[in-house]
């Protein structure tokens, strides 16, 4: 057999590659358990010289080119194969509700040619499939022979395997176990596998990727940050035997130049091909009076607004007449008024406001709008009845201004003029009941927000409160938290963040108590309010973990330190859930009950640095006080669909749609009518609408 390069094989092979990647699901890897992580000493050892020796690796046998795929015609649109169930009596089976687009992916979109590495008869490399995020992925040059190896971190960003070596007849690799604030911040690990799933394990817990990378003498020698080395400013040089107990810190070094970045290829070749998926990640959905309205992606066959009411024959492309150049290109999709309001863009890149009544089929066009903030768009603040938005050139406050609209014309109108003195820089739309609250400076240049209202008219449009008094050199509000008849604000002023309440008739807020000294409200602040409580999570300045705070408007404290901030907090029935990880796991669903005690971990759905969720998710209501849906994983099942009650009995995997590691990835989570929608991933459908009745199997219709 002639022996070709790595590069040429797998190239042909991704070219001619058809729908079959990753046809077959890989024993679950024993890596996503928990893994003894055992670390070597970190005092000084003499390493003597660092190794630069070249190695000389046997490629090993290279498959021949695989004779060209014979394209098949589309699949006929049939049932879908029946997922592997869960046991479950109050929850419904999903189902998917229609393949708008039918075929799949043909290729891998996303691949690293430049890390690949030989093991035997196949070549390893790191892939991103759109559904899996990157992960490793092995070929022999077939599309038989090629498969997803493990997915080390269920989601869409994926794990980064990089970059691989091989030593003896394992490959060795640093990938991503946990995220962090943010991508400077992220837990590595590095592993070593054999080629399976059930043969990849964890050595030693890092805090970056390696990098020079080099093999010597039985050894694998590389430089890396430790895991206390937090802001990877120290790194050290580490050897290992392929051992956890072999893996050792040999000391830190002078810092090294930064490791390149690994190359990308992009072949139109290898692009998704129009029509692989419709409802995906970058799709918006929004209910209108129990009818789903929703965009597909942008190369989607049959691209624009869709609705669905949960059946086949009901989901359908929503043809819309206009009296105006319509490209059909909706986004920033809002319920008012019994129709959908939303945004168009034409081919001279301007923006109109168009509404569409929820059984029409032309839309009516408002008017031209400015975008406010550049690169974020228009977002609306919808009431039901009404909506508001800032429009205006981007960064300029002074040419902003506040408008309203109820789906007419005459009703689109503006409340604010450019230029007002006392309206600069409107930022926080809240609606609260049928009237907005927001958050406008007081003059330009001024250092005071202060708190405004609107009806909906100009004349009842009003400055309600100032915040200057005993505030320093500034104060602004921060943050609003509706809570039925009650209004939560968090305000910054010079000697501190406080939380203020608005309640009943009154038309001021009042103080209610200081936050923490070192609270920091640079990073995502969340908030769930649970009876007349307000729940707050309360991360520490230089990521020294965070607290999760509570008021009821007289008494007011901590509830719990954790390590990392609660993102998600969501209101069940008298607590609060929400996700976190501690030190040394992943992220995981907690619940409180404003106790410290009452303050506990749900359930560990996968043990070990992975956590059941790379990012925290939302968690969505099926129905009123339960239970709660969201996409994790177990370790042993990709991203799948999961409920709780909010206890460790009721946490538990719904369906398995995508069997073994791989995931079906459910996102969009949007609750319409009788059904709660997702997107999700199958092979044999790509990525499509599927739903899942919000009423118990067995219970009577409500008349």
């Amino acid at each position: 057999m002639s022996v070709k390069s790595p590069l040429r094989t797998l190239a042909v092979f991704l070219l001619t590659l058809g729908t079959n990647t990753g046809c077959e699901s890989p024993t679950p890897a024993s890596g996503t358990d928990p893994l003894p992580t055992v670390e070597g000493p970190t005092g000084p050892v003499d390493p003597g010289p660092l190794p630069q020796e070249p190695v000389e690796e046997d490629p090993g046998p290279v498959a021949q080119q695989p004779p060209p795929v014979k394209e098949e015609p589309p699949p006929v649109q049939e049932e879908p194969p029946p997922l592997e169930e869960e046991d479950d009596a109050d929850v419904a089976r999903p189902f998917l509700v229609k393949d708008l687009s039918p075929g799949v992916r043909p290729g891998l979109p996303h691949v690293r040619l430049d890390g690949r590495a030989q093991l035997g008869a196949y070549t390893y490399f790191a892939a991103d499939d759109g559904i899996h995020g990157w992960e490793l992925w092995r070929t022999d040059g077939t599309p038989e022979g090629t498969s997803l190896v493990t997915d080390l971190l269920p989601g869409r960003e994926g794990s980064d395997p990089s970059p691989l070596v091989r030593m003896g007849d394992s490959l060795y690799f640093t990938a991503r176990m946990r995220p962090g604030v943010s991508a400077e911040y992220d837990l590595y690990a590095l592993w070593r596998t054999d080629g399976t799933a059930a043969g990849t394990r964890r050595l030693v817990t890092l805090m970056r990727h390696a990098w020079d990378v080099t093999v010597r003498d039985g050894r694998l020698f590389f430089r890396a940050s430790p895991q206390d080395d937090f802001f990877g400013m120290d790194p050290s040089l580490w050897s290992t035997d392929g051992t956890p107990e072999g893996t050792v810190n040999l000391g830190r070094g002078p810092h090294p130049p930064t490791p390149p970045e690994p190359t990308v290829t992009q072949d139109p070749a290898l692009m998704p091909a129009p029509g692989a998926s419709s409802f995906g990640w970058n799709s918006e959905a929004v209910d209108v009076d129990g009818t789903l309205f929703f965009t597909t992606q942008p190369d989607a066959q049959d691209g624009g607004l869709w609705k669905s009411d949960g059946t086949p024959e009901g989901t359908t492309r929503v043809e819309i007449k206009a009296e105006a150049t319509f490209e059909h290109r909706p986004r920033n999709l809002a319920a008012l008024n019994g129709g959908v309001l939303f945004l168009e863009e034409d081919w001279r890149d301007q923006n109109s406001l168009w509404w569409l009544e929820r059984g029409a089929t032309e839309a009516r066009r408002l008017g031209k709008v400015a975008q406010a903030r550049e690169g974020e768009g228009l977002s609306f603040a919808s009431s039901g009845t009404r909506a508001w938005f800032i429009q205006g050139a981007p960064w300029q406050w002074s040419t902003q201004e506040l408008w309203t609209t109820d789906g007419t014309v005459e009703g689109t109108v503006r409340l604010a003029p450019a230029g007002n003195p006392l309206f600069q820089a409107a930022r926080l739309l809240t609606p609260v009941g049928d009237t907005l609250y927001f958050v406008s400076d007081e003059g330009e240049g001024s250092t005071y927000g202060a708190l405004w209202k609107s009806d909906g008219t100009s004349k009842g449009t009003v400055r309600v409160q100032s915040f200057r008094e005993n505030a320093g050199r500034w104060a602004d509000v921060l943050a609003i938290y509706p809570a039925g008849s009650r209004m939560f604000l968090l305000v910054l002023k010079e000697t501190g963040y406080e939380v203020w309440l608005r309640e009943g008739t009154s038309e001021t807020a009042r103080f209610v108590a200081p936050l923490p000294y070192d609270f920091n409200y640079h990073f995502r602040n969340e908030a769930a309010v649970v009876g007349d409580t307000l729940f707050l999570s309360c991360p520490h300045s230089f990521f020294s973990g965070s607290l999760l705070w509570k008021t009821d408007g007289h008494d007011s404290g901590p509830v719990r330190g954790l390590a990392s901030q609660p993102f998600h907090l969501t209101a069940h029935g008298d607590r609060v859930l929400f996700w976190t990880t501690d030190a040394e796991g992943g992220y995981e669903l907690w619940q409180s009950d404003g106790t410290l005690v009452g303050t506990t971990p749900v359930r560990d759905a996968a043990p070990g640095a992975a956590g059941s969720v790379a990012f925290p998710v939302p968690l969505v209501p099926l129905r009123p006080g339960g239970p709660l849906l969201f996409a994790a994983s177990d370790g042993a099942s990709g991203l799948e669909l999961w409920k709780t009650d909010g206890t460790a009995l009721g946490t538990k995997r719904l369906v398995d749609g995508v069997p073994g590691v791989r995931s079906s990835a459910p996102a969009n989570l949007t609750v319409a009518g009788d059904h709660l929608f997702f997107s999700a991933w199958t092979p044999e459908s790509g990525r499509e609408l599927w739903a899942l009745p919000r009423q118990a199997p067995g219970a009577e219709t409500s008349p």
